[in-house]
């Protein structure tokens, strides 16, 4: 069943602006070499989009 009235929570676009910056920095660390499980592609499209949701929110 669903709820007869549904919350919704606003996120300030500086807030969401400086996390993702804070996120991009972060990963910029990351050590790709130690992450031989991991497909190095998939935290570049990760990068990539969240670069582009940055340049949304800066328009």
């Amino acid at each position: 069943m669903h709820p007869k009235t549904f919350e919704t929570t606003y996120i300030k676009k500086e807030y969401l602006e400086f996390e993702l910056r804070k996120l991009l920095i972060d990963m910029s660390d990351l050590d790709y070499k130690g992450l031989n499980d991991y497909d190095k592609g998939g935290y570049d499209g990760f990068n990539q989009a969240i670069t582009l949701v940055l340049k949304k929110l800066q328009t």
